[in-house]
């Protein structure tokens, strides 16, 4: 008989990168695990986004073929604004400039003027002739390490009785024909109606489960076998890794999320 492997899941971080690094220490110093999932939204809101990507390649390196990085929403977003120029939706939609800042302060204050500058086309209209200055974040600001890691991020994660993906899976859909919108999105179908045999990991819809003294935790039903792991780190300076099967739970010190970067 196999043995079931300890996966410990970790979900959105938002460029929480002292958070990141106080739960790792944890988790490495308490829990003995074989594979660790991080289930995607590394970036944006929080100060210090490039940080979270090098300590997530430097525990990669330190961890060798035991990591397993999913995109979320907010890389999906800022992918999108690679093969679009004119895209938006990741810098007004999603805080993106606070990833541009983490990388590059003086090239975050160049999108800021060239928003400036186009107005309420920026918003309005696709037809001009205006491109904002994404290459010089892909392709210079960004390490290249950095890109490859958001090249390669995986859809999901499987193992023998348990799912782990951004924001859920859609129910009835084989998992290899889950979309990126399916796994990278909430969708109401899959809190209210997923009945598949194995249990799903997920973060992105933030969890309004609270302990006694007002810290939030994760959202587990056990009638649907949905664990829901994001305890909204950049509001209540609460990021939480959860051990499967064991069901343990280990989390940051609560505190204020302008101090989890000191």
């Amino acid at each position: 008989m196999s043995k079931t492997e300890r996966i410990v899941a970790i979900a959105d971080i938002h460029g929480y990168a002292g958070l990141l690094e106080t739960l790792l220490q944890k988790v490495v110093s308490e829990w003995q695990w074989d594979k660790m999932v991080f289930l995607g939204d590394y970036i944006d809101r929080g100060p210090d986004s490039k940080g979270v990507i090098e300590l997530i390649l430097q525990l990669r390196e330190r961890y060798p073929g035991r990591i397993v990085c999913l995109k979320g929403n907010h890389e999906q977003w800022m992918w999108h604004a690679y093969y679009d120029p004119r895209s938006t939706s990741w810098l007004v939609g999603m805080d993106g400039l606070t990833s541009i800042r983490s990388y590059d302060a003086a090239l975050a204050d160049r999108f800021r003027e060239k928003m400036r500058d186009v107005g309420p086309d920026l918003l309005l209209t696709k037809q001009g002739t205006w491109q904002l200055p994404y290459a010089d974040f892909f392709e210079r600001a960004m390490p290249p390490a950095h890109w490859h890691f958001f090249a390669t991020l995986a859809n999901y994660h499987s193992e023998p009785g348990v799912i782990f993906a951004h924001a859920g899976i859609k129910p009835g859909v084989p998992l290899e024909h889950q979309s990126l919108n399916d796994v990278c999105w909430i969708n109401e179908d899959f809190y209210e109606h997923y009945a598949g045999p194995d249990w799903v990991i997920v973060g992105h819809m933030a969890t309004d489960q609270l302990r006694g003294d007002g810290q939030p935790l994760p959202f587990v039903n056990k009638r649907r076998r949905i664990i829901a792991l994001d305890t909204s780190c950049y509001r209540t300076g609460v990021l939480t890794a959860y051990l499967w099967p064991d069901g343990d739970v280990l989390a940051t010190p609560p505190c204020q999320p302008n101090e989890a970067q000191l």
